[in-house]
C-alpha cells in the first residue's frame, strides 16, 4: 500500500464511525489488518505497526475546528507577581 493509500484508509476510518470503532477495539495489529482488509484496503501488519499512516500529506493539512476543539486546553496564563515600588 502506498502512502497515499494509507492516507485514504485513515480518512476512511475518520469518516466511518463503525470502522473507527472496530479499529479502536482491535487489540493486535493482526486484528487491525484483518479489519482493514475486510473493509477493502490492502494493508500489511508492517504498515499498520510502522506508523506510516501518520506521514505524508496528513502532516501538512490544517486541523479542522472540531479537531482543534478536541485538543484545545493548554494552561492558564502566567500571572506576574505585583511589583513593589
Amino acid at each position: 500500500m502506498s502512502m497515499t493509500d494509507m492516507n485514504i484508509f485513515r480518512r476512511a476510518c475518520a469518516a466511518d464511525p463503525a470502522l473507527k470503532i472496530r479499529m479502536d477495539e482491535a487489540s493486535t495489529p493482526a486484528e487491525m489488518t484483518k479489519i482493514a482488509r475486510a473493509a477493502g484496503f490492502d494493508v500489511t501488519i508492517e504498515e499498520i505497526t510502522s506508523g506510516a499512516q501518520y506521514s505524508g500529506d496528513e502532516a501538512t493539512t490544517e486541523l479542522t475546528g472540531n479537531e482543534l476543539d478536541g485538543i484545545a486546553g493548554g494552561c492558564p496564563p502566567i500571572r506576574q507577581p505585583p511589583q513593589m515600588p
